[in-house]
């Protein structure tokens, strides 16, 4: 049977029959090793005790398609290559008709579409079921996207691709289903539509590993030896079917658990109380809510280890990821699993470029795949440390939506400062919390101050009979059920609130004062824009002093020196004395530092408990040194004048705060801090009618959540359609793009510092030419590339659009940035404050 199934990248044709037993083989594999129980089940309960054999069998017809004259003639090519030719005269020689006329070969070129109608137990309309054609839509989807064929289509199907292709297509068919054990013409039974979008990311899974080029010339070599036989079907699925499931050591890599929990994760230290709440929170969503020192991040991986499955830790900011994959490398060390760190910049961290020993020993901390080493591959690893974006991008209609919800429910999810995602965001994690109920996945909520709405929308999008319980704190719930009171010692923070109408001033004037009266004291001041922290900044370095900035417009590079240096200075066990630290929203959230006094706007009431908690850490008998006489954290807040002053906020939310600080000097945690958040809590109903652009800013969040998220409920509707599985899937998004409402356009600037005379740090040194010139293949460079970036939107965004440098990477990575030499176009770059617009006086 000359039918073929791939050429790229091999010196002949790889049989199609041998690419569908492959990929049968590898969805067992994938079904044994690292499909985690629960999810079994759960197919299991669908499809009832032959439900692995119909995994295995949708994986191998997924290709059946290919069986038509338009592929396998390659009819519609865009290029002629030389094997065509004959490929073509062989199958004519065989009887297959490539007789298609020319109108009708663009309705045939999508082999996904003919393997689903040859599939399909309905005419695979709109309105079909998804439990009756879950076969069928296994296949429609393997290419990342749910389109069903429309009537051009279907037409094409019926007229071009009957006769010796319908025959060969019915015998592949049978030799599969007979091969998965499963009977030559077997009753295909009915799947909920949850069960059909998870077979069909494991068909999607299934057929990348099995199309591995390793993979591929490992079988063609077996081939010609004969140690694999094309016509016995079943020694070739049990013969692959090892070889996949060692192949997942390289490819996917399968979870291995702690060799001893306790001692990994919490060393000798004796468990808090939440930490020994969490060794018996069992399955389901749990939701911990406690101040910083609680050891919430050990309390997860402790629930995580109760059961041996895959883990995804979830941050909201880049450099919150980076410093929690070193803290569960930590704890991870001795067992070898391979792992990813999941953001956009992640292949500038030093985790992608660990000692030739250390890659080659196998068997210490964790260690990255060049299988999942790009995209949403990277939330597949047995352990996968990623920015809060890649995970909600799984709400999202994506490309692949349906392999990322695979994934996300594959795992214990743990979503770590919960809080800081807005109304829209947690618009999407609502989404994933209905696909997580359904799908039995465990789910770790981790918060400082988590405001009752969002617990609220949370617990009931997971488990609709789940009841409301008043929300205290510090506390921790499981759904269903309800909270648990914590106890923990209570201290103070004496609050100064200052109006203003210069708040850079203010804070400039705060740490003048601070420095003359504690020289040694560790300073920091939080604001809430890159202008104004960058115009702190520069007053700061005038008045003397060598602040360190840190805010989302500099170089990954630039970032993280700054991170790195801090980290030295003043995080834990740090010896600096006289730092001050300038920053945005990046550090109220992001590294383990401690300070000794804070200044920051109003913000929030999350955000400011969170910016506190930046400061008075841990235990540190130096402190009373550096700052002599002070007895608790001293936190000044400084509220800007009308509604510039409280961008990027709602200036109601920021009244409310206001309104709760004014006349208090002193806030009690944790007995405070969840009145704090509630009373400074805002909800549509509570906007300022008055402030029209804010309400209609506010809706804006509801609206855009609604136009492009998935509805999960869909996925639990018993009677969902086909179109249903067609509006979970669409384009592909830039997941830190999609996930959060910024001012468009959004881009990611590549900056360039020819041959480094500007002393930027982190800028790319060479030309563009230099870029364009960089292979995928070349790490290192990329590393440095990737070193160069910032992300911009807005007017400078434009800005760097206008300039139109070309531009034509080999890197499919760097494609989408966009290079700007630093001086085009007004972009400048300050070797202290990051990027400016060139000529301004910062």
């Amino acid at each position: 049977m000359p039918l073929w199934s791939k050429r790229q990248g091999l010196d002949g044709p790889y049989p199609l029959i041998s690419h569908l037993l492959d990929t049968a083989a590898s969805a067992t594999a994938l079904w044994d090793h690292w499909l985690r129980p629960g999810l079994r089940e759960l197919i299991e309960d669908s499809l009832g005790p032959e439900a692995q054999s119909w995994v295995t069998a949708a994986a191998g017809l997924h290709d059946l398609g290919k069986a038509n004259p338009v592929f396998a003639g390659q009819l519609f090519a865009k290029t002629a290559e030389p094997w065509h030719e004959g490929t073509r005269r062989d199958l004519v020689a065989a009887g297959y008709s490539l007789e298609v006329p020319t109108e009708r070969l663009r309705h045939l070129r999508r082999h996904e579409k003919v393997s689903a109608l040859e599939l399909a137990s309905t005419d695979l309309d709109y309105g079909a079921p998804v439990s009756g054609d879950w076969l069928a839509a296994s296949a429609l989807g393997h290419h990342g996207r749910f389109e069903i064929p429309d009537s051009h289509e279907c037409k094409a199907f019926a007229r071009s691709a009957g006769g010796a292709w319908h025959e060969s297509r019915d015998h592949l068919r049978a030799a599969i289903t007979g091969a998965c054990g499963l009977g030559t013409d077997p009753e295909v039974p009915e799947a909920s539509p949850a069960v059909a979008v998870l077979i069909a990311g494991l068909v999607v899974l299934a057929d990348r590993t099995a199309s591995e080029w390793h993979a591929v010339q490992r079988a063609r070599g077996e081939l010609a030896s004969g140690v694999l036989n094309p016509e016995d079907h079943l020694r070739w699925i049990e013969h692959r079917t090892r070889f996949f499931a060692s192949r997942l050591e390289e490819t996917l890599g399968v979870y291995r658990d702690f060799k001893d929990a306790r001692a990994s994760i919490a060393g000798d230290f004796e468990l808090r109380p939440l930490q020994q709440a969490a060794l018996t929170a069992g399955a389901g969503l749990w939701i911990a809510m406690a101040p910083t020192g609680n050891g919430k991040t050990e309390a997860a991986l402790l629930r995580h280890a109760a059961r041996n499955e895959r883990l995804i830790f979830a941050l909201p900011t880049q450099a919150t990821t980076n410093a929690m994959m070193k803290r569960v490398q930590n704890a991870y060390n001795g067992t070898g699993n391979v792992a990813e760190l999941a953001h956009r910049l992640a292949t500038v961290e030093d985790f992608y470029a660990p000692p030739a020993e250390h890659r080659m020993a196998g068997g210490d901390g964790l260690i990255p795949s060049e299988f999942l080493r790009n995209g949403t591959a990277r939330l597949l690893a047995p352990v996968s440390v990623s920015t809060i974006d890649q995970v909600l991008a799984g709400s999202l209609r994506t490309k692949w939506a349906h392999l990322r919800l695979l994934t996300l429910a594959n795992a214990h999810v743990v979503i770590d400062e919960a809080h800081l995602m807005d109304q829209y965001q947690s618009a999407l994690a609502g989404q994933l919390m209905t696909w997580w109920g359904a799908t039995g996945t465990r789910v770790t909520v981790l918060s400082a101050t988590l405001p009752q709405w969002q617990r609220d929308r949370f617990a009931q999008a997971y488990d609709r009979t789940w009841v409301p319980a008043p929300i205290c704190f510090p506390s921790h719930e499981s759904v269903p059920g309800t909270p648990e009171l914590l106890t923990q010692e209570s201290y103070g923070i004496t609050v100064t609130t200052r109006r203003s109408d210069d708040p850079v001033r203010d804070h400039i004037d705060w740490a003048d004062r601070m420095k003359k009266q504690a020289p040694q004291a560790r300073l920091g001041i939080v604001v809430n824009t890159v202008g104004r922290a960058q115009q702190v900044a520069l007053g700061l370095q005038r008045a003397g002093m060598d602040p360190i900035v840190l805010h989302s417009r500099m170089t990954a590079g630039h970032r993280r020196d700054a991170a790195d240096r801090l980290l030295t200075e003043i995080g834990r066990g740090g010896q600096g004395t006289g730092t001050v630290v300038v920053g945005t929203q990046a550090i109220e959230a992001s590294l383990d530092i401690d300070l000794d006094a804070i200044s920051t706007d109003l913000a929030p009431a999350p955000s400011l408990i969170q910016r506190a908690g930046r400061a008075w850490r841990h235990p540190d008998p130096q402190r009373a040194l550096r700052l002599p006489g002070v007895h608790e954290l001293p936190l000044q807040v400084i509220t800007g004048e009308g509604k510039r002053g409280a961008l990027p906020y709602f200036s109601s939310e920021l009244a409310r705060v206001e309104k709760h600080l004014t006349g208090r000097t002193r806030l009690i945690m944790p007995d405070e801090s969840q009145g704090f958040v509630e009373a400074s809590a805002l909800r549509l109903d509570e906007v300022d009618w008055t402030e029209h652009e804010e309400l209609t800013d506010h809706a804006r969040r509801y609206a855009r959540a609604g136009g492009v998220v998935i509805n999960t409920n869909d996925l639990t509707d018993p009677y969902a359609d086909l179109e249903s599985l067609m509006r979970l899937t669409g384009h592909d998004v830039e997941e830190e793009t999609a996930t959060r409402l910024i001012e468009m356009p959004s881009i990611t600037a590549l900056t360039i510092d020819p041959g480094g005379r500007g002393g930027v740090p982190g800028a790319w040194t060479g030309s563009i030419g230099d870029l364009e010139a960089i292979t995928p293949q070349d790490r290192t460079a990329l590393r440095q590339a990737m070193a160069a970036t910032v992300p911009l939107n807005g007017k400078l965004a434009r800005r760097a659009l206008a300039i139109a440098n070309s531009w034509n990477p080999q890197s499919r990575v760097l494609t989408a940035m966009i290079p700007v030499i630093l001086g085009q176009g007004g972009i400048g770059y300050d070797t202290l404050l990051g990027l400016v617009e060139d000529g301004a006086d910062a």
